[in-house]
């Protein structure tokens, strides 16, 4: 079982009095470990897993995600991806999904990969444990029209937006098989509907997310909302990125949303730092894997709730899906044109990702 961190700012019986609460507002209580993880850290390292995998297998293989402190090595959340393989190879990042968190297990001592010169240390790993804490939800391409491509759309109208919902514990999903002789494959099904469908009855609901209708401009923007004791909503922060970001860009900068009670980036709540590459190993990842690394920083005197912050952990996954997942090849080489692409950046305007890019003609092209 994963490890409580000693709480520092809530005594213990303000935790279980807090998961009381919840308890009233939606439902099953959250974990305690869970809990009192989100009540007693701030600073987290947000990693995605798999990404070679998922990259060899052109977006087949769902995401893994692991949330450790950043002043600690034992990890506190894994995550897991449940989705329809077949959306998953039709419409990446699009697809309808669910997230669920897990606590993580003690770590793994893990023995050292390859041999000779490529040898590398061995690095603790980590297992989910228990039953999902609570599950992330986000609608697919049906539901959120805006979402295709590594371009995007503009968000004119409600089926253009992006929505995410946040539950605690789990959301039922099935693994079983599909299909029949030799094209029978195992797949995740849903007996309460599609991921992210208006009719989906979420009695375990704590908070929801979405793009605004106009997408904020040309400032990437995700509203955050809470649920009351009495199933009612209230916006409780907003999520505002950079216009420029992505692309070669990301190579040699960081990338920052701030999270605030009101517009303005004044980052009074959090922030999110999508992290440039660190090394040789980094910049491999970044270039031929969709893999990528966050930091979450919570701000001093931020007086959040821990079911609040668990929204806000979630929408790195939600970024993730959003703006990084689908992203254009950082250069490209058209035959036909004899012109190479070269992706600088990508500017945000409404909802769309308009690329930001260096041509180069193929002088033997241009004689022709």
């Amino acid at each position: 079982m994963a490890a409580v961190v000693e709480p520092k700012q809530v005594e213990p019986k303000q935790v279980e009095a807090q998961v009381v609460a919840v308890a009233t507002a939606a439902g099953p209580p959250m974990d305690y470990v869970a809990f009192a993880n989100l009540a007693n850290l701030d600073h987290f390292n947000f990693s995605q897993m798999n990404g070679l995998w998922e990259a060899v297998t052109g977006g087949c293989l769902p995401n893994q995600y692991m949330l450790k402190p950043n002043d600690q090595d034992q990890a506190v959340f894994m995550m897991e991806e449940n989705s329809s393989c077949w959306c998953r190879a039709c419409c990446s990042p699009a697809q309808p999904a669910l997230v669920k968190f897990y606590n993580a297990s003690p770590p793994i001592k893990n023995a050292g990969t390859c041999c000779g010169p490529c040898k590398r240390e061995g690095k603790d790993t980590f297992r989910k444990t228990g039953e999902p804490v609570f599950t992330f939800e986000k609608n697919g391409n049906c539901g959120n029209c805006a979402q295709m491509g590594p371009t995007n759309c503009w968000v004119c109208h409600e089926k253009c937006q992006s929505k995410a919902f946040y539950h605690i514990g789990d959301v039922p999903s099935e693994w079983k098989p599909q299909g029949c002789g030799p094209c029978k494959v195992h797949h995740w099904d849903f007996p309460n509907g599609v991921p992210g469908e208006p009719g989906n009855a979420r009695p375990n609901m704590f908070a929801r997310a979405e793009v605004p209708v106009g997408g904020g401009g040309c400032t990437p923007t995700i509203n955050l909302m809470v649920r009351d004791q009495n199933g009612g909503e209230s916006q409780f922060a907003v999520v505002e990125g950079p216009t420029f970001f992505g692309g070669c860009m990301d190579l040699c900068c960081n990338t920052t949303f701030m999270i605030s009670r009101e517009a303005g980036k004044t980052g009074d709540l959090a922030k999110i730092t999508k992290l440039k590459p660190e090394g040789m190993m980094e910049l491999c990842c970044a270039l031929f894997t969709p893999v990528d690394f966050y930091n979450l920083d919570f701000a001093e005197g931020h007086g959040l709730h821990p079911t609040e912050k668990a929204a806000i952990l979630g929408e790195i996954v939600h970024l993730d899906f959003l703006f990084f997942e689908a992203e254009q090849p950082l250069c490209r080489y058209e035959d036909e044109s004899g012109i190479c692409y070269i992706l600088l950046c990508t500017c945000y305007c409404f909802g769309c990702l308009c690329p930001v890019q260096l041509c180069i003609m193929n002088p033997e092209k241009a004689k022709n």
